[in-house]
């Protein structure tokens, strides 16, 4: 005849799964964030190499890093579309310079994002043809050809927001991502949600 558990062993069992979880927990949302961070890391890869396409059949210029239907460069008589025409929407991306070499909107967003419902988190910075300010000291004049980007490998060219401020969410910045770049300190907060960390791509293509 088989003996059945009584309650005392049940709850015995129970109180030892309830430890394991414990245990267990901690090392597995460790596990999900790496793999989110790596599957940001590979997004931020292809949008930089769509961006590397665009120059490469622009005689080297860069496209226009702000958020942004069209921009027009009296200097240069060139008129360019945003990289991106708008944030709400996945419109603002398909009618965007960009989409044309990176046609998947599932790779504008992070997957660690904390809005759910946002189409894009990710902004070329200041410095690679984005906001034509000049108004602040954190600001250096953006490069427009990636030929005389200097030290590309030293260069941010997109960055992985979706930060938080005072408990509010935030994707993208609206313009381009501001960086100080004559102090050591951040102008637009880094995002944090990569293990404490930010993923950036770099002007000469590494992550």
């Amino acid at each position: 005849m088989k003996k059945a558990f009584t309650l005392v062993e049940l709850l015995v069992v129970i109180a030892i799964i309830a430890l394991l979880m414990a245990i267990l927990m901690p090392s597995l949302q460790a596990a999900r964030a790496q793999a989110q961070r790596v599957v940001c890391l590979s997004h931020l890869g292809q949008l930089g190499l769509g961006w590397f396409s665009y120059a490469q059949d622009n005689d080297g210029m860069i496209m226009y890093g702000c958020v942004s239907s069209s921009y027009h460069d009296t200097k240069l008589n060139i008129t360019y579309t945003g990289w991106v025409t708008g944030t709400s929407s996945e419109k603002g991306i398909t009618d965007g310079a960009l989409y044309k070499y990176v046609p998947n909107v599932k790779l504008y967003v992070c997957p660690a994002r904390r809005d759910k419902t946002a189409c894009l988190t990710y902004s070329i910075v200041d410095s690679m043809n984005g906001h034509r300010g000049f108004t602040w000291e954190t600001e250096m004049p953006p490069y427009v050809s990636l030929l005389k980007v200097k030290r590309p490998a030293s260069r941010f060219a997109f960055a992985d927001e979706d930060a938080t401020l005072n408990g509010t969410i935030w994707t993208t910045t609206g313009e381009s991502y501001t960086i100080d770049y004559k102090n050591e300190a951040w102008w637009d907060k880094p995002s944090g949600k990569h293990l404490g960390g930010m993923n950036f791509s770099f002007a000469d293509g590494h992550l």
